[in-house]
C-alpha cells in the first residue's frame, strides 16, 4: 500500500501554484494548483479537498479523484478542477515513480517526441522598448518562440 501521509502546498510568485503528495515509504509526487491572481483560495481547495486522500492508497488514484469528485455537490470551475487536477498529477507522479515508469507510458504511451515551447518574456507593465530588448536577450539564450507583454495593466472600461 502506498499510503498518502500528507498533502503541501506552496505559492511561488509570481503566479504559480505548487503541490507535493508524500507517501509512507518517501515516494512524493507534485502537481500545481495555478490560478493566476486567485492562488489563497484554490490552495485552501486544495487543502480542504486533501481529507478526502489522507490515509488512503495513492495506487487507487482513479477510484480517489472520482469519489472525491462525486462527493463534492459544487463541483466544476477553475479553482476546484484545478485543485483537483493537481492532486491528480501528483497521484499519477507517484503511481509512475512506484513502478519505476514514465507516466506517458501507464496512460498509454507517447504521443509525440518533440514538443514546441515558449519562453516568457516582459512584465505587466513595461513600456515597448523595455519588452523588446527584454525579448532580444531570451532570443540570444536560445528561445525560438516568445510569449511577452508589452503594455500596461489591463483595466475595467467605464461604461
Amino acid at each position: 500500500m502506498l499510503r498518502i501521509e500528507r498533502i503541501e502546498t506552496v505559492q511561488v510568485p509570481p503566479r504559480w501554484g505548487l503541490l507535493r503528495i508524500l507517501v509512507e515509504g518517501g515516494l512524493e509526487g507534485y502537481g500545481d494548483f495555478s490560478v493566476e491572481g486567485q492562488l489563497s483560495s484554490t490552495e485552501a481547495l486544495v487543502h480542504e479537498l486533501s481529507e478526502h486522500f489522507i490515509g488512503k492508497d495513492a495506487r487507487d488514484l482513479r477510484r480517489l479523484v472520482r469519489g472525491c469528485y462525486d462527493q463534492n455537490f459544487y463541483h466544476g470551475g477553475p479553482h476546484y478542477m484545478s485543485a483537483l487536477g493537481g492532486i491528480e498529477t501528483a497521484l499519477w507522479d507517484i503511481l509512475g515513480k512506484s513502478l519505476n515508469q514514465p507516466v506517458h507510458r501507464l496512460l498509454g504511451g507517447a504521443v509525440r517526441d518533440k514538443v514546441k515551447v515558449y519562453r516568457w518574456a516582459g512584465g505587466n507593465n513595461n513600456s515597448p522598448e523595455a519588452a523588446a530588448e527584454e525579448a532580444s536577450k531570451v532570443v540570444s539564450e536560445g528561445a525560438r518562440a516568445l510569449k511577452l507583454n508589452a503594455c500596461p495593466p489591463l483595466a475595467a472600461i467605464d461604461t
